[in-house]
Order: C-alpha cells, then sequence, then structure tokens
C-alpha cells in the first residue's frame, strides 16, 4: 500500500472515531438536559484546553518520536472512552470531552507533521483534495452513528472505537519513514519563534484570521444545530446526524471533482469558498424554514473544505521548515480559537432563532472579505501591469 494510501486510511479511520465521539457527547448531554446552556458549554469544553495547549502540542511533536505519539493518543482516548459506558452526568460527560478534545489536538498535529516529514506523498491541490475525501467521508458516517447510538446501543459502539483506537496507530506506523529531528532548543525560544512568525508575519496572519473566522461560523452553526432542530423543528437526533453528514456528502462529490483536476488553482478555492460560506450561514438564519437551515449549513460545510484546500496548500508555503511543529501549533491554536467561543455564543443565546442576526453579520464579513480581496489582486495586478 502506497504511503497516501496508508494516510487516507488512517486519517479516516482516526478521524471517524474521533468525530463520533466529539458529536455523541453534546447529544446525550442535550438528551439529558434539554438546555441550549448545557449544549453550548459541552461543545466550548471539547474545544477550549485543545486551542490553550496547541501550541505546546508542535513542541511535544518536535521532540519525541512521533510513531510513539500516535499510539500513546489513540491509546488514551481508548481508556478514557470507558466511563462513557456508564456516565449519565453532564459535568463528568464534559471533563471527558475536554480530555478527548485535547488528544485529538496532539493527533492532529502528528498528523500534519507525518504528512510534510514523515510520509512520500506530493502535496497538491489534488492531493489535499484527496485528504479532505477521507475526512469528509468520515464526517459523513460519524454524526450519522452518533445520532443512531445516542438512542441506544452504545456498549457494541464503544466497544468497536477502542478496538480501533488500540489497533490503527500499531497499523499506520509502520508506514512512516526515518527522518532526522530538529536541533532541539529551549521550550520559550521555540514558542516565541512560532508566535512571531505567525503574529508578524503578513500573510500568514491573514490567512489565519480568516480561517478562524471561518471556524467561528462553523463552530456557531454547528453547536446550534441540535437545538434547532431537535427543538424548534420537533425532529429527532437521528436528523441531526442526517443533516450533518448530508453537507459532508455534498463536499466529498465537490472534492472529488477537485481531486480530479490538478491544474485547477488555489485563488479559486479561494474566492469559491468564501462565497459559499457567506451564502450558506445567510440561509441559515431563517429559522422558519427547516430546510433553508439545512441548504444553508450544507453550503456552509461545503464551501469550508474548497477554501481548507486553499489553505493548507498556502500555509505550507508560508512556514519556515526549521520549526515547522511549533508554529504549526501557534498557527492551529489561533485559527480553533473561536471553537469555544462560539460554544459560550450559542450558551449565550437565549432561543435558537436567535442565531438570525449572527447569520446576518457573519454572512457580511465574508462577502465583504471576498470584495476585498478581489479589489486588493486589481490593484497589485494594474501595478504590475504598469511597471
Amino acid at each position: 500500500m502506497s504511503a497516501l494510501s496508508s494516510l487516507l486510511v488512517y486519517r479516516f479511520a482516526n478521524l471517524f472515531l474521533g468525530e463520533f465521539i466529539q458529536k455523541i457527547i453534546p447529544l446525550l448531554i442535550y438528551i439529558q438536559t434539554d438546555s441550549l446552556t448545557w449544549l453550548g458549554i459541552s461543545f466550548a469544553s471539547i474545544w477550549l484546553p485543545r486551542v490553550i495547549c496547541q501550541p505546546f502540542f508542535g513542541v511535544i511533536i518536535d521532540k519525541f518520536d512521533i510513531k510513539s505519539i500516535f499510539i500513546s493518543t489513540d491509546f488514551v482516548r481508548a481508556m478514557i472512552i470507558l466511563p462513557l459506558f456508564w456516565l449519565d452526568n453532564p459535568y463528568m460527560l464534559s471533563v471527558i470531552g475536554a480530555v478527548f478534545g485535547l488528544l485529538a489536538g496532539l493527533s492532529y498535529m502528528g498528523i500534519e507533521y507525518a504528512i510534510t516529514h514523515a510520509l512520500d506523498i506530493n502535496r497538491t491541490p489534488s492531493t489535499q483534495a484527496k485528504i479532505q475525501n477521507a475526512e469528509q467521508l468520515a464526517m459523513i458516517l460519524a454524526p450519522i452513528a452518533a445520532g443512531f447510538v445516542a438512542g441506544g446501543g452504545q456498549l457494541l459502539a464503544f466497544s468497536l472505537v477502542i478496538i480501533g483506537y488500540i489497533i490503527m496507530p500499531l497499523w499506520f506506523i509502520k508506514s512512516l519513514k526515518a527522518h532526522d529531528k530538529p536541533i532541539g532548543s529551549f521550550l520559550l525560544a521555540r514558542l516565541k519563534s512560532g508566535f512571531g512568525e505567525v503574529l508578524f508575519g503578513k500573510q500568514l496572519l491573514s490567512l489565519a484570521l480568516v480561517t478562524a473566522l471561518i471556524n467561528l461560523a462553523e463552530g456557531v452553526l454547528f453547536a446550534i444545530l441540535p437545538a434547532i432542530i431537535m427543538g424548534q423543528f420537533n425532529q429527532s437526533s437521528q436528523m441531526v446526524g442526517f443533516v450533518i453528514a448530508l453537507g459532508s456528502a455534498i463536499s466529498i462529490v465537490v472534492l472529488s471533482i477537485l481531486s480530479l483536476s490538478p491544474k485547477i488553482k488555489p485563488t479559486l478555492c479561494y474566492y469559491l469558498g468564501l462565497g459559499l460560506i457567506g451564502t450558506g450561514v445567510l440561509l441559515f438564519g431563517q429559522p422558519q424554514s427547516l430546510w433553508l437551515c439545512v441548504a444553508g449549513y450544507g453550503l456552509l460545510i461545503v464551501g469550508r473544505v474548497i477554501f481548507v484546500v486553499y489553505m493548507r496548500i498556502h500555509r505550507a508555503a508560508l512556514i519556515k521548515p526549521e520549526n515547522f511543529s511549533t508554529t504549526m501549533g501557534v498557527f492551529l491554536s489561533l485559527i480553533l480559537l473561536p471553537m469555544p467561543l462560539s460554544g459560550g455564543i450559542v450558551a449565550w443565546l437565549d432561543e435558537p432563532n436567535s442565531i438570525t442576526v449572527i447569520s446576518y453579520l457573519l454572512a457580511a464579513i465574508f462577502f465583504g472579505i471576498v470584495v476585498l480581496s478581489a479589489m486588493k489582486k486589481g490593484a497589485n495586478h494594474a501595478d504590475s501591469h504598469h511597471r
């Protein structure tokens, strides 16, 4: 099996297991409490520790053997799933979600490091689309599984997740090649370098801020989605899983087209992605119609995955290789910061249809970014033409 094929299989399995747990915990909490506040808190608890610790994950990846990191993060995740067999306390479920989010962040950093340093693959738009295809397939199946398991059958499901976390890393590490670790340096020196590269690199900071805004929109819409579907429209948890899966299914079709188009320009992914995201959040803010909300959520997810193709290529070109993991950790911490914030926003809302004003504001911002980017590109093109 080729290095890319091994990566795609492991990335699918690892993300499926992680997304399943991260989706089912908020669902179980909402079913137990019927509280929008608890729904927001559970979502924030999964993301906040990860965002805070993300810069340190990069240092860990640079310092320790990548194979050991894959094995240990997956094994510990398997162990902390065990309490889910009997827990029905929203406080403890939120704590488990927080620990799980931490380990998911470290595992993701390991994947990004392996793609750059430990696997023989070409980092082109076509390859990035294939990786995202595997991710979207996992994101189709995981919420469907979580929606059904939330209504019963947790014993078998959690048992299979534990087995998967134990077996998959042992198989995947065989495809990783030997590579040199960067020369060691003090923790604070590495963090200072990483923060400096992101915060004072104009292009990298701009990329991070736009991506963070996209994550804020996705986080708010995703966190409030169960309350809208189950509370406002009186649908089941299975319907929540179906809606999330539908967005991912459409994304797979789009990414498949991108993966078969090796000459596609990254800038097209930038403008098309932002345009779809703006349209999606605008439609989602129409709480009188379930299907407008579904269409809006689907467009947001499709637009996000298209934009991420551009983001990953541009990010890899901007980050210096000698401090890659630490800088990547800082970058990820910045772009993921809106995820716990979005949980806080949802917890603050009085009722699901309060999302309308927020969606209009986000849509205006995204369309504004598109217009300003196009104007800047046109100005730069005119300057170069005059020269």
